[in-house]
């Protein structure tokens, strides 16, 4: 596969590298999914706030209007509480921008931003966490779902035969759409 470790210039090692990580990391897709399952395990199923890297791995292979189930625990629920606040205060990526203009930027407001821009594409968000407060669920525009039959039923309302994608370790492998970097 080449190599696995490069010595030197940052930006000739990301050339040496990037296709080994690619082949390690990344999932080709022949066009953007209507469905993705982004499954995430411990320890990053503890909380929405480390579980949403689930989401934002696999955010660009999904389509405009598409549905994202995201399985993880989230024993602890929503996690940092400068993105639940965000959540909570921020119903489109645009408000969570004007409020870290106008509040400053803290830890986990980019997560907040790229949660509501995701939203504003039309993106229906659903948690296979049964625990999860309801509150906090509504805040987030999140759907709780019991299970992971309840998580298949939920997409197949949307459309039952819409491309779908399902990524175990979904906080560290990355689904893209097929383009001409990633070959035929």
């Amino acid at each position: 596969l080449g190599a696995r470790r490069a010595v030197g210039d940052p930006l000739t090692n990301l050339d040496v590298l990037q296709p080994v990580a690619t082949a390690r990391w990344g999932i080709s897709v022949p066009e953007p999914l209507d469905f993705l399952v982004a499954s995430v395990s411990a320890p990053l199923d503890r909380s929405l706030y480390q579980a949403e890297k689930g989401l934002k791995m696999g955010e660009h292979a999904v389509a405009d209007g598409g549905a994202i189930v995201l399985d993880a625990a989230c024993p602890d629920g929503v996690g940092q509480r400068r993105f639940e606040d965000l959540l909570a205060g921020a119903g489109t990526g645009a408000d969570a921008v004007a409020a870290i203009e106008r509040d400053g930027y803290r830890l986990g407001a980019h997560k907040a931003v790229r949660w509501r821009r995701l939203q504003d594409r039309g993106v229906a968000l659903a948690v296979v966490a049964p625990g999860f407060p309801a509150d906090d669920a509504e805040a987030a525009g999140l759907t709780v779902l019991p299970d992971r039959r309840a998580g298949a039923a939920w997409l197949r309302d949307r459309a039952p035969d819409g491309p779908l994608l399902v990524v175990d370790d979904a906080a560290h492998v990355v689904p893209a759409v097929r383009t001409p970097e990633w070959g035929a």
